[in-house]
């Protein structure tokens, strides 16, 4: 039996898209001075700091739909390797 859609694919298409407004964008997904400073203090190396980025996008965009075998959007990964100071 198919899925019934509550959403026409313009909505969530809408829904999935990061915010088009740079202060929305900043306010969701800076991360705060406090979350910076744990990172930085309590992991080792670029490779940690990597792995805490892409789970804090991750966590943050988990409310929201990402399809199979997508990933999130690199813009949002790579703000948040700048807040982190990590060089890719």
């Amino acid at each position: 039996m198919p899925r019934k859609q509550i959403l026409s694919e313009s909505d969530r298409k809408e829904l999935i898209d990061l915010p088009k407004e740079e202060q929305e964008f900043i306010r969701y997904y800076t991360l705060s001075e406090r979350d910076i400073s744990i990172i930085q203090n309590n992991c080792r190396g670029n490779a940690n700091k990597n792995r805490i980025r892409c789970e804090f996008v991750l966590y943050e965009v988990s409310w929201n739909y990402i399809p199979l075998n997508q990933m999130p959007d690199p813009i949002l990964i790579n703000y948040k390797g700048e807040q982190l100071r990590i060089l890719d």
